[in-house]
């Protein structure tokens, strides 16, 4: 069960893990320009050569192929806790590690225009790839093609801005995403989470920790007593409904049926999907057993009356997502009372970048979207950024990482 919870939630140790190996020798007699040779030519791809090497995988993608690798960059793989490495460069833990690498090798070579045109693509795992195409930028799975249509004579490589995982299930997905653990700690006390793991299929709404700051407080402490259990369960089961519905197969819906069995209200403004009130922010995260789409407020179903307005919850930052991010990044925070808020960027070497955020706020939860440009409206290149959030007395910081 740890090693579970592992791979998934530090899924990319395992490619990071091999730092701490001495490199390998590339066996002789290889082809010079096979997939293996042009990932080592490229420069940024050492740590997925290496895991490569490690999980017995090279010797496949220098064969006649074709294939398409999805390879994660170094400097990416270089952003790993390190706490468990040695756990995870147990011997023992090569089949997973095998497992994940196989995940990101599709058989035959598919362009960026070729995948443009797919929806899935079979892999060597066995499990499949979702391919969508979201204003201009190619997704595979959650993860953004940074850089494409690395040519090699077996095939094609193309930079991805995060690992792929193979997935688990929705509760995984939701654990292992880093902005929902107010929701997984309430499925818990719900005693939900068995039941969304199991075969499904699922569609789940999931607000975000900062979604769920814009509660009155004291509603989530309430909620979450045992004696209102019941209660609980219906407003998160509120979030969820039966099948495994795409974002775009929503957009063409007028309502939808909830596990509680209530109506859900589906409304589209431009880009934008509105469940009930709340937005659509972050679409179709794949799992073994649905789905999952961010939502920015808590979903409250008629059943449920004991939600009454109030002051709103402690002050707190919610993780940037998604982080690695292109073209944007959302920052979620949560104020106590009305406050004077500033959200500003800065490069690595402390220079400030843009302000985002300088003015009076009002008590509750609030995001700010930044779109990688500069205070002059100019692109910014890729790599490390910081934001810093100061409201009143209270601050905040933490890094975001842009990938084009």
């Amino acid at each position: 069960m740890y090693i579970k919870r592992v791979l998934f939630r530090f899924a990319t140790v395992m490619l990071a893990c091999v730092f701490l190996m001495s490199a390998t020798a590339r066996p002789a007699g290889a082809q010079e320009n096979d997939i293996v040779a042009t990932a080592d030519s490229a420069g940024i791809f050492t740590v997925m050569l290496d895991a490569l090497e490690a999980a017995g995988l090279a010797d496949t993608l220098r064969s006649p192929g074709p294939f398409t690798v999805f390879a994660l960059t170094d400097s990416l793989a270089a952003m790993t806790p390190e706490e468990i490495l040695e756990q995870l460069l147990d011997p023992a833990n090569q089949a997973q590690l095998r497992q994940i690498l196989t995940y990101h090798i599709v058989p035959g070579e598919y362009t960026s225009a070729e995948l443009a045109e797919v929806e899935t693509l079979p892999t060597l795992n066995g499990q499949p790839l979702t391919v969508t195409v979201s204003n201009d930028t190619l997704m595979i799975n959650n993860a953004i093609v940074v850089m494409s249509d690395l040519l090699a004579s077996n095939g094609v490589i193309h930079a991805i801005s995060q690992l792929l995982v193979p997935a688990g299930d929705v509760v995984d997905v939701i654990e292992y995403s880093g902005v929902f653990s107010t929701l997984l700690a309430a499925l818990e006390a719900a005693d939900l989470t068995d039941a969304l793991r199991g075969e499904g299929p699922f569609t789940v709404f999931a607000p975000t920790d900062s979604a769920f700051g814009k509660l009155p407080q004291g509603t989530l402490e309430e909620l979450l007593e045992p004696g209102n259990q019941q209660q609980l369960q219906q407003v998160l089961t509120y979030h969820v409904v039966p099948g495994n519905l795409s974002f775009d197969e929503i957009a063409g819906m007028e309502t939808l049926t909830a596990l509680n069995g209530e109506t859900l209200n589906v409304t589209v403004s431009g880009d934008t999907v509105m469940i009930n009130d709340s937005a659509v922010v972050f679409r179709d995260l794949a799992a073994g057993n649905g789905v999952v789409h961010t939502i920015d407020q808590v979903l409250v179903p008629d059943t449920v009356t004991s939600v009454e307005e109030d002051a709103p919850a402690p002050f707190r930052v919610s993780a940037p997502y998604p982080n690695p991010f292109n073209p944007s990044v959302t920052i979620g925070y949560v104020l106590p009372e009305a406050l004077h808020v500033s959200v500003v960027i800065y490069d690595v070497l402390g220079r400030r970048v843009c302000v985002l955020q300088d003015g009076l706020m009002s008590p509750g939860g609030h995001e700010v979207v930044w779109n990688a440009r500069d205070s002059q409206g100019n692109q910014i290149g890729s790599g490390a950024y910081l934001y810093r959030i100061r409201a009143g007395s209270y601050s905040a910081r933490g890094k975001i990482m842009l990938l084009r």
